[in-house]
């Protein structure tokens, strides 16, 4: 915002092309990048080179690109980087600018696969800095660079000795726990595995993962969630090289399974455990000690990031800036000892996040198996040169037996092999069997080869090891997350929930220590459903003469869904239709409820108009169920939301008012639920709720008394999927505002399906009294009989698109 400004002012005073507004304009653009705001840093560095070419703004341009994928339009800038050093210096470039012009130079090479001139020019650049005895951050940039080229040629030996040397003097420089170092420290482990270092490679990879994550957590206390989400995605995967290691059918190995295992538990879902304490923090600290004690927390983490952030330029160079963080982090710890001594809930905070393999293990209960996937890089050799290191994302599965038991590592293979197998699968489970010029014998067929398929690639390799086990809980990664095992086939009309062990679903590893420190504070069932869509009464802009007409798509049809997935162009357009069966279900939840002897406190119903979201937010804090019949969307895609207005006043091309904000980075925005109004949302005036339930909406609130959150609506656990955090959309933002167990739907669900499906839950679980994990499986079996029962179809669809994760007691 503050750019925003200058730029405005600079423009009226100098004139657009000027180079004061330029020069503001590439510090916009690097701001941009550096939240993931991709489209708006483009705009602006296109905008820059409109009136003026700069080798900084071409490097600034490749980086983009490059983290956007577009590898052709990176290769442009740097080709023409490349020409613009070869007209300005040819073969000399000037003295005293000799060492930054060559490494650039070289660098520039090194990416255009033009080696040989890239290792000439760095090996100049170190022979001038060794000459005059440079001791500084310039010499470690250098041999860094020499040995990112090495790297690439495949020389491990003469890489691994620059990146020491650089190393060595990065340490006396910044210490040993900068940031710096971490990346360091991961060229080298990448360099100990091309010489066959494997225990070396093995610890400075972790030791460079610890840096790194350490240092992610402290960003996050002066960062958005989307901007540490960026910054943690710019960071090196130390992860990729332990795994590997672990992976490998080496026997003389093996031993790196258990560190590699306790190294993923602690760093999976970094930031979501970030952006949970915070908010926690922000509504349950009413103590003024306690509160102040959080300010000074949280203010010592803020300096620390910012002087690491702006580097040695913000002091002295050398050991000032050294003696400097050193200060600031003792200062941040002395201030996180005092807030943890006096606050049990920061102090089970720490305790939760510094959880590891141990702690799993020893919060495991009896009768309970662990698997947990992971999707990572894996390094392999390839042919050409003999030791280069190929990078083949890949997935594996760590199991844990039991509490007693050595955690086993089972490779599964690549991306490719098991991602299409998962997408197949997908889209059989989501059609059902109502295909036009396709029976339902046909579509059963179909969904059982697809699933017969990812059933021997995913599940049957970590069978064997789970013979004994009761429980089973699943820690998914990646595009497993969209999995559903219990309805894998396991023989023809049979699936893998007849059989057991019984599946249940955790966010992460960790989850199992968290379970054990939770206890529900809520009291009494929030059901809400079938709301009414086209009401108008909640907007002041809409008179009864102004009502508008009923669109074709709100009314009543024969086959209804809960929900639509969309993309962004059709979604402005968009009506939700009423859904019968969803008042019958509140209705059938709320008898349950009040029947039941395990109820505990009163029933709210909200339907009709009454289902808004307004009466959501006040109604829901507090309630130990809540239960939400409705519409759900989710919206593909990285464009913006279709629920962001477009502002008429914005203008466009060269001015920098005119750009969008880009929403759709912010997949938070882009799923939600349809309540009372959502039909008439354009009419929505600044201090009214528009009917629109976005997931943003929901992280903001305080459900932490909520045992249960029941979303019976379509995609409601589905979303864009982020590496090593999982799903972004509805089910993370109900258990950052503080809920135990999200149910939710892995693809559109049908109204009447969703209605019997409800109906066994909740009388598996308050008439029956079992726990979530048994009441989910009493639930898929009972609809699947009585489907067979009446001769019905039993294709997953109808009975296996709700999952449960969180705590499964």
């Amino acid at each position: 915002t503050i750019l925003q400004r200058i730029v405005s002012a600079q423009e009226k005073i100098f004139g657009k092309e000027d180079e004061r507004v330029l020069m503001t304009l590439n510090s916009l653009a690097i701001t941009h990048y550096m939240t993931g705001d991709y489209d708006n840093a483009l705009a602006l560095y296109k905008r820059i080179l409109v009136s003026e070419e700069t080798s900084l703004v071409l490097e600034n341009l490749a980086i983009l690109y490059r983290d956007m994928g577009d590898y052709d339009q990176e290769k442009a800038c740097l080709v023409r980087i490349n020409e613009r050093y070869e007209d300005r210096w040819g073969d000399n470039p000037p003295g005293d600018a000799a060492v930054w012009n060559l490494t650039q130079w070289a660098r520039i090479s090194r990416k255009l696969g033009n080696f040989d001139k890239a290792l000439e020019l760095q090996k100049r650049a170190l022979a001038y800095l060794e000459k005059i005895n440079r001791q500084d951050f310039q010499m470690v940039d250098c041999l860094s660079a020499l040995a990112l080229i090495y790297r690439d040629i495949g020389d491990g030996k003469e890489a691994l000795a620059s990146i020491e040397r650089a190393i060595a003097l990065q340490e006396k420089l910044e210490g040993p726990n900068h940031p710096n170092t971490a990346w360091r420290l991961y060229t080298s482990a990448e360099c100990r595995l091309m010489v066959g270092q494997m225990d070396e490679a093995f610890d400075e990879a972790l030791r460079s993962g610890e840096i790194a994550h350490n240092h992610i957590r402290l960003m996050a206390s002066s960062l958005s969630e989307r901007g540490t989400l960026a910054y943690a995605a710019s960071k090196t995967n130390s992860f990729d090289i332990c795994l590997s290691l672990a992976a490998s059918h080496d026997e003389g190995i093996g031993k790196f399974v258990t560190k590699a295992w306790d190294y993923l538990i602690r760093s999976r879902a970094l930031v979501f455990d970030e952006m949970s304490a915070r908010h926690r923090t922000t509504l349950e600290t009413s103590d003024p000690e306690i509160k102040a004690l959080a300010d000074s927390f949280f203010a010592a983490r803020r300096s620390l990031a910012n002087l690491v952030v702006r580097g040695p330029s913000a002091l002295d160079r050398g050991e000032n800036y050294r003696s400097h963080l050193d200060k600031l982090n003792e200062k941040k710890e002395q201030a996180e000892r005092k807030l943890a001594q006096a606050s049990i809930a920061f102090r089970k905070e720490l305790e939760r996040s510094s959880a590891g393999l141990d702690e799993i293990k020893s919060s495991l209960p009896p009768g309970f198996s662990l698997v947990a996937f992971a999707r990572y890089n894996h390094y392999r050799p390839s042919a050409l040169p003999s030791n280069e290191l190929r990078q083949i994302p890949s997935y594996v599965a760590f199991v844990l037996q039991n509490s007693n038991s050595e955690p086993t590592i089972v490779p599964l293979g690549t991306e490719e092999e098991i991602e299409p197998l998962v997408f197949d699968w997908g889209q059989e489970a989501a059609r059902g069997t109502r295909i036009p010029g396709r029976s339902a014998k046909d579509s059963e067929a179909a969904y059982y080869k697809a699933g017969e398929a990812l059933r021997q690639k995913l599940w049957d390799p970590v069978a064997p090891h789970l013979e004994k086990a009761t429980y089973v809980l699943v820690v998914p990664d990646g595009i497993l997350h969209t999995v559903n095992f219990a309805c894998l086939p396991v023989e023809p009309r049979k699936y893998l929930i007849e059989n057991r062990p019984l599946i249940h679903y955790l966010s992460a590893e960790r989850d199992i220590v968290s379970s054990e420190q939770t206890t529900s504070k809520g009291m009494g069932l929030l059901a809400l459903g079938d709301p009414a869509f086209d009401e108008t009464k909640l907007f002041s802009a809409l008179s009864p003469e102004k009502k508008p007409k009923q669109s074709i798509l709100s009314r009543a049809k024969s086959l209804l869904f809960r929900g639509s997935r969309s993309g962004c162009g059709d979604f402005r357009s968009m009506r939700f239709a009423p859904l019968p069966a969803a008042h019958e279900e509140i209705q059938n939840v709320t008898d349950i409820w009040t029947s039941s002897q395990q109820n505990n406190g009163d029933v709210l119903k909200l339907t009709g108009d009454m289902a808004s979201e307004e009466a959501f937010k006040i109604a829901a804090p507090g309630r130990q169920i809540l239960h939400l019949a409705t519409h759900g969307f989710f919206i593909e895609g990285d464009c913006p939301s279709a629920l962001k207005q477009p502002d008429k006043n914005r203008g466009s091309g060269g001015d920098v008012s005119g750009i969008t904000p880009v929403i759709g980075e912010n997949p938070l925005l882009l799923s939600g639920l349809a309540l009372a109004g959502a039909n008439n949302r354009e009419a929505a005036g600044p201090d009214e709720e528009d009917g629109i339930l976005t997931a943003e909406e929901v992280a903001a609130l305080d459900l932490s008394g909520n045992e249960w959150v029941v979303l019976s609506a379509c995609d409601t656990g589905v979303g864009k999927i982020k590496p090593g955090e999982g799903i972004f959309g509805l089910r993370r933002a109900f258990r950052q505002a503080g809920a135990q167990t999200l149910i939710t739907s892995l693809w559109p669900v049908e109204d009447e399906a969703a209605l019997k499906w409800m109906k066994a839950l909740y009388k598996a679980r308050f008439n029956e009294s079992l726990g979530t994990a048994e009441a989910v499986h009493k639930a898929y079996l009972d609809v699947l009989q009585e489907l067979r029962k009446k001769k019905d179809s039993a294709h997953p669809f109808y009975w296996a698109g709700f999952v449960a994760s969180g705590d499964w007691r």
